[in-house]
Order: structure tokens, then sequence, then C-alpha cells
């Protein structure tokens, strides 16, 4: 057996152009189970796992030196695991926090209560950001958004039926028992608050943009000056606001929904005074929940784990952990995973993929029967100017001013929480208004991912994803290609996808088509919703097309675009023979069904196409293959299979 394809996963009774998902991976179906700490299981967490087992052996030798950890993500680390220290202290850490709301004698106060909490990065009901400027992409500006709400998606507290019905039951209570944690209700006090909380956040999601208004980028791009925000929401007094934020008041604010601000104008000032302040005093708790003692720590997994992903058991401490770190302190832990983890011949081998896919867009995009030459020549531009980040930051953060201390030091878990989170906060007040740091990662080099950002125009590879099965140096060239290489073209497809294309190659927000050439591509991008509003995981709930048009398109053009790198790559290289018995065009495709091997529980399922733009992983295997005559060539068509599309049907956009 080769590196590359396991050929024990395969199931033999499947012919692969009937089912190319369950032929790769049947055989791992049948003897893989998901762990009962997961909702699902597949090739990412298996990666992502061995991964945070790399860290976890990083983090337990740098523990292991006497006296205090010099790195701070160990420090965290360490207060995290410290758990006699955290249920002494339970909510000691935001105690503040709740006494200020509770101090709070009537509304005129909410706007600089609310700005003192979000300088703390707690708080709800709307939320401060700071951003490069949609429409110029090289300045920082403030955005205004609305504050998350409690549950995954608004469709929570809207649609009813026996399922999100039950969910809601089970959130009622969670909000009733962390009142009740938080001391500032008890028993049925504490009942009848939580009843009043879900119809207030009831509310709020009614007047929250759907997630399909929300792809569009121009209803989030809204910017207005100070004194038009004033005149548009006077019944908020603004200075205050942005005085306990600790923000000057902007020149400029970016209004990501503007329905939403107008409806919590008029509807704010008619709460009543004592709901808004348990709404508050619930959502503080509820966020320090994943921080904090063992039995606030349980009703939060009871909810979001058990009841609406159907997972069986927590995660490990320690693996729980890592995630935290990596998303408040990623490079801190980062660089000490590259130094030990990624070799300079994986960055190599990614950046020559990524050249082949470079050249195979330039010639798919002068080739396009349905784009006028003006638009290709900017499309060409803006492939030209994508900037490429692979493996880690050239410069590291190195958090000055951050203090993460020690029990010793009577510091808590929660506590170095809400120190680092309020040092991103304060960093981000200091850069509105300035020239946007294009160097600057979104994903520490340990996370099993990738991405693509429209606002700077580049696609980044964090070193852990150059591992198998994406990427293995030792695999043959048409296994990487369908991996890696595929990805690769992914990321870079999202700068030309529904959301992507509407961001010049600078970045910025401005329309760069033809009316004409726009209408083609909605026309095209219209089969492609269609394609997948006709998958139907469930006999009552299928895909939804519209909200993950982006992912669909860029699986569609990145797999597309790869296989033509791969021919690039025998053109120079020579082409293999058979291997276990598999043409390298076979092995392409089987590879890219091998990344996307998956088994989720059914409510997260569920969930995930409630709330993630991604489509579930058996769908990616087989949706974009199924329009590519490349797939056909390789296997054979069955015009018989489930998934096949007629020659006339085929979708290529890019």
């Amino acid at each position: 057996m080769h590196k590359g394809i396991d050929v024990s996963y395969l199931d033999l009774n499947v012919d692969p152009a009937e089912d190319l998902y369950t032929y790769v991976n049947g055989g791992w179906m049948d003897t893989t189970e998901i762990p009962e700490d997961r909702s699902s299981w597949g090739s990412f967490h298996e990666l992502a796992k061995e991964t945070d087992q790399k860290i976890l052996n990083i983090l337990e030798k740098e523990l292991a030196i006497p006296g205090q950890a010099e790195n701070i993500a160990a420090r965290l680390f360490e207060s995290g695991m410290d758990t006699d220290h955290i249920q002494q202290t339970k909510l000691k850490a935001i105690r503040h926090f709740l006494d200020d709301i509770q101090q709070m004698m009537s509304q005129d106060e909410l706007p600089a209560l609310l700005g003192r909490l979000l300088k703390g990065d707690v708080g709800g009901i709307m939320q401060l950001s700071v951003h490069p400027d949609l429409g110029n992409s090289q300045v920082y500006s403030v955005y205004l958004e609305p504050g998350g709400l409690g549950l995954p998606e608004r469709e929570y507290y809207l649609e009813e039926n026996e399922k999100t019905n039950h969910i809601r039951e089970e959130y009622n209570k969670y909000i009733g028992k962390l009142l009740q944690e938080a001391n500032v209700a008890t028993g049925e006090n504490a009942h009848s608050f939580s009843e009043d909380l879900l119809s207030f956040e009831k509310s709020l999601a009614e007047n929250i943009m759907t997630k399909e208004e929300r792809r569009n980028i121009g209803n989030l791009y809204n910017p207005i000056d100070a004194q038009t925000l004033r005149s548009k929401y006077p019944a908020w007094n603004w200075d205050d606001f942005f005085k306990s934020v600790d923000v000057a008041s902007p020149d400029q604010i970016i209004v990501t929904d503007l329905g939403y601000f107008e409806f919590i104008n008029s509807f704010i000032p008619g709460c009543d005074l004592e709901t808004i302040k348990m709404y508050l005093s619930f959502l503080i708790v509820h966020q320090s929940s994943p921080f904090v003692h063992r039995e606030i720590e349980k009703e939060h997994f009871a909810l979001y784990g058990q009841t609406i992903e159907g997972i069986q058991s927590m995660r490990p401490r320690n693996e729980r952990i890592v995630k935290i770190i990596n998303s408040y302190l990623g490079e801190a832990l980062g660089e000490l995973f590259v130094s030990k983890h990624f070799p300079p011949a994986a960055k190599q081998s990614a950046l020559e993929m990524t050249e082949d896919i470079i050249a195979s867009y330039k010639n798919r995009i002068s080739n396009l029967d349905w784009m006028t030459e003006d638009t290709k020549n900017y499309a060409l531009e803006k492939l030209n100017a994508v900037k490429i980040k692979i493996g880690y930051p050239e410069k590291w953060e190195e958090y000055p001013g951050l203090e993460i201390k020690s029990s010793d030091d009577d510091a808590s878990y929660l506590s170095n929480i809400l120190a680092a989170a309020a040092w991103k906060r304060k960093k981000d007040a200091k850069r509105i208004g300035t020239a946007v740091d294009q160097t600057e990662w979104f994903m520490a080099p340990q996370t099993v991912n990738a991405y693509y950002n429209p606002m700077f125009n580049e696609i980044v590879f964090p070193a852990a994803i150059l591992q198998p099965p994406f990427f293995d140096w030792e695999a043959d060239a048409a296994v990487n290609y369908g991996g890696i290489g595929a990805v690769i073209g992914h990321e870079i497809t999202h700068g030309f996808d529904d959301q992507g294309s509407r961001f010049d190659k600078d970045g910025n927000y401005k329309e760069w088509w033809t009316e004409n050439d726009r209408s083609n591509f909605t026309a095209h991008t219209t089969k492609l919703i269609e394609q997948f509003d006709a998958y139907y995981p469930f006999s009552d709930l299928s895909l939804n097309g519209t909200f993950t048009l982006g992912e669909n398109i860029a699986d569609l053009g990145g797999l597309s675009v790869a296989y033509d790198a791969l021919q690039l790559y025998y053109s120079r290289h020579g082409r293999p023979g058979n291997i276990d018995g598999f043409s390298p065009e076979q092995r392409f495709f089987m590879s890219w069904a091998t990344v996307w091997r998956t088994k989720i529980r059914p409510e997260a399922l569920r969930n995930q196409i409630k709330t993630d733009p991604h489509p579930p992983g058996k769908y990616r295997a087989v949706a974009a293959p199924s329009n590519m005559d490349s797939f056909y060539h390789a296997f054979g068509e069955k015009p018989t299979s489930p998934w096949y599309r007629k020659k006339a049907d085929r979708i290529k956009i890019w």
C-alpha cells in the first residue's frame, strides 16, 4: 500500500461512479465511531486532535521548568487546569460587572453601562468592533453590530417544531439556573425572569438580519458620521457610550444592521428595567461559563453539547483549554509549535502547488465564455495581486502589556481570559483611523484550517493543515493536489465567490464587474443554489444553497483548478503509472473524498445546516466532482447514481 490513500478504508462493494464518498470512505465509516466527547469525527478532527497532542506535549515541557512559565500561553493553560482554585473563586472575576448592572437605577445609565461592559469584552444588545474599512481596506474603522444571541442562530427562537421547541425549553431552564448561580435571582423568581428574558431575546432575534441577508456585503456596509448616528438613533446617549467603552467618538461608524438598530432605538426604552438588568447579568455569566466552576460549566455543556449537538461527554479538560488558548493567545503557542513541527520542505511544496494553481486559474479565467474581456482582465489583475501566507507569520505577536497571572496573585482562569480579551479590545481601540497591519494573521499556525481574507486579498495556510491527509510530502502528486491543492484553489476562489467577487484587487468593497457579467455570474450561481437545495439529509430539512453558496462556489472552482494544476505538474515531471490499481486522476478525486470523510450526530447535523455556511462533508465530497467532466472520465458515467448530473446540467463557474 502506498502513501496517501488508505485502501483498507475503501468499500469495494460500491461503484465509485455511483457514490464516490462511500466507495472511498465506507470501510472507515464501518470501523469508526464518533468519540463520546465529539459531535462529529473525520479527517479534520483526527488531524486537529493529533496537533492538539503536540501542543500539549509542548506545554508539558514548558511547565516542567521550575518557577513561573515564561510563555504566557503556558501560564494561561496552568490557570485553566487549576480546578481547585476555579471552584474557590467561582464568579469572582465578573462580580464587579454583575454589581454594576444591579446598581443601574434608570435606563439613562444604560449606554454608559454597556460601554463599560464592552470595554471588558462582556455584555450584549450591541457590539463594537474594529476592522479594516470595507470601503477603504487600508484604514481601521469602527463597526457597530448587533450583540450576540444566546442560541446559535435566530431560527432557534422563531421556528415552531418539536426539536426547536425542546431546545428553547432547555435554554429557558439554563437561563434560570445561571441567574441563580449568579445570585441575582432565586427559585420561582429565576423561572419568571427566564421566561421574560427568552421573550426579550426573541424580539431581538426577530429583528436581526437573516443569515442569507448577511451574505450580501452591501447590507452590512452602512458608514455614517457621528452626528447621523445620534439623529438616527436618538434614544441612545452615544457620547456616554463611546466615553465608557474608552473609544473617542469616531468620525465614521459602520452600522452592519440598520434595521436592528432602528428596532432597539424604539424597543429598549419601552422595556422593563429589571428585565434588561437580568438579561445583561445572564449574558455575562453565560459568556463566562466555559471558564468557571463545574456547576455552571456542566449546565453549559448540557445545553450546547448534549441537547444541541448530541455529544455524550465533555472533552478532556486539557484539550478544551488548548482550544481556548488557540483563540486568545494563538501566536504565543504557535511560535513553539512551528519551531518543532513545521519542516521548511512543506512550505516549499505548498508554494509550488500554489504557483501551478494560479497559472491554471489564469488560463480558466482567460477562457471563460460568460465574462467580457474587460472584466476578465481585471479578474486576472486581482488574481496576480493575491498575497500568499503559508505556515506562520513573519512577525510574531508579542502581547506587550498583557499579564497572565497565577493563583498566587489571586488570579483565576476567568480573570486571565478577561485580561486577554480586554488587552485585545484596548489594542483595537488604538487602531481606529490608523493604517491596517497587512502582516497580521487571523488564525494561529497550529489551526487545522485555512482562509481567504477579502480585505487583504490574501490566502492563508497555517502550518497545521500542511499535514496528512491534506498534504504528505511522501505521497504522489495526485493525492496532494486533490488534498491541499484543492484547498488552495478553494481559498483563491473565495476571492471570486458571491461575496469575495465584490472586492477589488486592493481589498476594497467595490464593484468591478459590468452589469451583464454580474447577471451571467448570478445565473450560474443560481443553478448551484438549486443543486444544494435539492439535497435532503433529513426528510424535513434540506441543505440551504443560498447560505452555503460561497463554500460551494469555492469547492467547485478550487477542485477544478487543482485538477488542471495537476496536469501542469505532470507536464513538467512526467505522468506516473497506476498506483494500487488507480490512475492519477482517480487518486486525485479519491484524495478529495478522503479529506471530507465525516461521521456526525443527527443533532449536530441539524445544527450545522442551520448555522454553518459549510455543507456537511458527504456533500462536499461528491457535489463538486458531479459537475466536472474529468470526474466522469476518471470513473465512468453512471446515470443511475443519485449524484449524477447530465452533461448539459453540469455547472462551471470559474
